[in-house]
């Protein structure tokens, strides 16, 4: 039934709620244009359920910009962001065997909610981290961070300023010691706790708000689709 739903109905339907998938003219667009010269495309399910005039927050670049030929294919995907110091919090719950839900403890903490960016802006955190080792491995950049850290625009990889860099870890680096001895004074007082361990997923988050505008409009649709199926056939992949 999947294989029957035409593109156009598909961009009808979902691209005014906020999704984008193989089905949309600018994919096709995309596809047909001389850039790209009808290579396959390859979508992951952050670009699905992003708008098709979604423009990364850190960077200002839109989709037409994004897309990229990689591995004989036209790839079109985002990444989940998020501070990774909620790993680092779910690290030490693991090593404290304890039975709590660590998720408003991580919200507490985090700089900023997680979010959807290119992939490239997704590397800033990593590539500062390769440049000034002294960078804490669990400190994240806020976003109006990472964007100032940006010299030159690349399709994998941005060219960033070291210098910048290290003034804005100095700037950070006081308060950072900070929340990590909050986080291990507040994970010490669970520790009584007999709650279950409820773990944390960034893009699980992302993601629900995702299936609740798919929900707003498929009893419309009248397709009788499930959101994985939609993801499924957005990105190209028939669920049997």
């Amino acid at each position: 039934m999947l294989e029957e739903v035409s593109a156009d109905l598909l961009d009808r339907i979902y691209g005014p709620a906020g999704f984008d998938g193989i089905w949309s003219q600018q994919s096709r667009h995309l596809q047909a244009s001389d850039a790209f010269r009808g290579q396959k495309l390859s979508l992951d399910r952050n670009w699905v359920v992003t708008p098709q005039n979604y423009v990364c927050s850190i960077c200002g670049r839109d989709k037409l910009q994004l897309a990229q030929l990689s591995m004989g294919s036209l790839s079109a995907s985002l990444h989940c962001d998020h501070d990774h110091i909620g790993d680092l919090i779910q690290l030490k719950a693991k090593e404290l065997d304890l039975l709590v839900d660590i998720r408003p403890i991580i919200e507490l903490y985090s700089f900023y909610e997680p979010l959807i960016i290119c992939k490239a802006c997704n590397w800033i955190d990593s590539q500062v981290k390769k440049m000034l080792p002294k960078v804490h491995k669990f400190f994240s950049f806020p976003p109006k961070d990472k964007a100032t850290l940006i010299k030159e625009f690349g399709k994998r990889r941005h060219k960033i300023d070291k210098k910048l860099a290290l003034q804005k870890w100095k700037l950070r680096e006081k308060q950072f010691t900070a929340r990590l001895i909050g986080i291990e004074r507040d994970l010490l007082d669970k520790l009584d706790s007999r709650q279950r361990y409820i773990g944390y997923n960034p893009k699980k988050k992302l993601f629900h708000g995702a299936f609740e505008r798919f929900s707003q409009v498929e009893q419309a649709s009248g397709l009788s689709l499930s959101f994985q199926d939609f993801l499924h056939v957005s990105i190209g992949v028939h669920s049997k």
